[in-house]
């Protein structure tokens, strides 16, 4: 893929450009469906490999890979590039996903995001949804150059039938014909979302075999747990981990709808990131807390930030303003919040 400002300036020559094309086809084959070292810690998992070690690995041959993935990443999913809601944070999740999407469907290889409830697993194909428009329709300059997108929807559930898979596909299949018959410039893609709910006992899955084989037509899985090894070494597959402490800021920053490196008087700055560092801290010790059910995910994190942002005055002109604006998350608001999102009862108390 080449950038806008590579075309505008043809003297630029990209002499590492081949290392990067391999360095980014290793990091979707094998680098992005492995666990960071936090999320093994997190999961007390001492088998599996880390990305860490993956990457260890990997310079020995071909010098700073983590930098040169991690660049592509932020190169290619930006404002810029992308029309991206306002409340929503461009956080490493958020740049893998659309960045495997993207490349996926324009080469119409099968691919599956696996990750707990709240990792904008579908929130990531509905932003890329909503910009591949095609040549006339994109808003983007950068998106007008990639195809246009046909989606076919398929909700899966413990009532899914092999059946209702393979309708799918082949209604896709169909209409991406027509579309090259005509060459008309558009990917039909079949988007699986909640693909981990069809009963495995019933191998509802295995329809997807021919399919995913053929690659006749692009196709996205979204599931909170791995596929089965038939299914997953078909796919290119990324597993979201426990975001880091850096990108759990980024991430509240994003729903709260304020700039990480806002420009602020000291008083303001200096509130605004305790009350954000203690929520990031507060959240993961809860993650990691043996004592604590597994009931929470980030959904709950980033709903109980928009409920924050409400409280949060739209007014925000001048400085004084401003202030006031960080000063409006008052302690009821966070207490009303927590008690929104986080809270619980036993046996006893509920009615």
């Amino acid at each position: 893929m080449t950038y806008d400002e590579e075309i505008e300036n043809t003297r630029n020559i990209y002499i590492s450009k081949p290392i990067r094309c391999i360095a980014l086809a290793l990091a979707l084959t094998y680098y992005f469906r492995l666990p960071t070292q936090d999320d093994n810690e997190q999961r007390r998992d001492n088998k599996t490999p880390t990305r860490e070690k993956l990457a260890e690995i990997l310079s020995q041959y071909i010098s700073d890979f983590v930098f040169i993935i991690q660049n592509e990443l932020e190169r290619f999913v930006n404002t810029n590039h992308f029309m991206i809601p306002h409340s929503v944070a461009v956080n490493q999740a958020i740049r893998e996903h659309i960045f495997s999407i993207v490349v996926c469907i324009c080469t119409r290889t099968p691919l599956c995001i696996i990750g707990a409830p709240g990792q904008s697993k579908t929130l990531s194909f509905q932003i890329v949804l909503q910009n591949l428009q095609g040549s006339q329709l994109s808003t983007k300059k950068f998106c007008k150059r990639l195809p246009s997108i046909d989606p076919f929807f398929c909700l899966g559930s413990k009532y899914t039938r092999s059946e209702d898979i393979a309708y799918v596909f082949e209604r896709a299949i169909k209409r991406e014909q027509h579309y090259e018959q005509n060459r008309i410039n558009t990917r039909c893609v079949v988007f699986l979302d909640e693909a981990s709910l069809p009963d495995e006992r019933k191998m509802v899955l295995k329809v997807l075999h021919p399919y995913l084989d053929e690659c006749r037509v692009a196709f996205v899985a979204v599931a909170n747990k791995a596929f089965d090894a038939a299914n997953a070494n078909r796919m290119v597959c990324i597993y979201r981990s426990l975001p880091s402490e850096e990108d759990q800021q980024v991430l509240a920053y994003g729903c709260l709808g304020l700039e990480i490196n806002l420009q602020q008087s000291r008083y303001a700055t200096t509130r605004l990131e305790k009350i954000i560092s203690g929520l990031c801290q507060g959240y993961r010790r809860i993650l990691t807390c043996p004592h604590i059910p597994q009931i929470f995910h980030d959904r709950d994190f980033i709903y109980m930030l928009r409920e924050l942002r409400f409280d949060l005055p739209t007014t925000t002109t001048t400085s004084d303003d401003q202030t006031t604006a960080i000063s409006g998350i008052t302690p009821i608001s966070l207490l009303h919040a927590l008690e929104d999102h986080f809270n619980g009862i036993d046996k006893v108390e509920f009615r």
